[in-house]
């Protein structure tokens, strides 16, 4: 019973973190092609936001959780490092990183 609510639990957390993602993609990706879409920055961020969208679908199938989690560690990676360019500390995207990072660990273990 115990590995049941277990394997449920994980699987609940998986596609919870895979749809936030997804869906602060594209509010990210909204608010920005509304206040300024034509600016180098805002390309920039929207071309991302895309890609984070994307990575985030793929992030819910099993057979793409770790293409999927590489890609989104990467553009991660790449938030956070513009975020402390400019002074900002998103923890947020530490806390994605961290759940992405599970989950590919444990779908490692699974493919064992």
């Amino acid at each position: 019973m115990i590995e049941f609510l277990n394997r449920h639990a994980f699987k609940l957390f998986h596609y919870t973190l895979g749809v936030i993602i997804f869906c602060q993609s594209v509010v990210m990706f909204i608010g920005v092609a509304e206040s300024s879409p034509t600016d180098h920055d805002s390309i920039l961020i929207m071309i991302l936001a895309i890609a984070e969208a994307a990575a985030a679908v793929g992030f819910l199938f099993p057979k793409l959780v770790k293409k999927s989690g590489y890609l989104l560690l990467c553009i991660i990676a790449i938030a956070i490092l513009v975020h402390v360019a400019r002074g900002q500390v998103e923890s947020t995207l530490l806390v994605y990183a961290a759940g992405i990072w599970l989950v590919i660990a444990k779908s490692d273990n699974r493919s064992k």
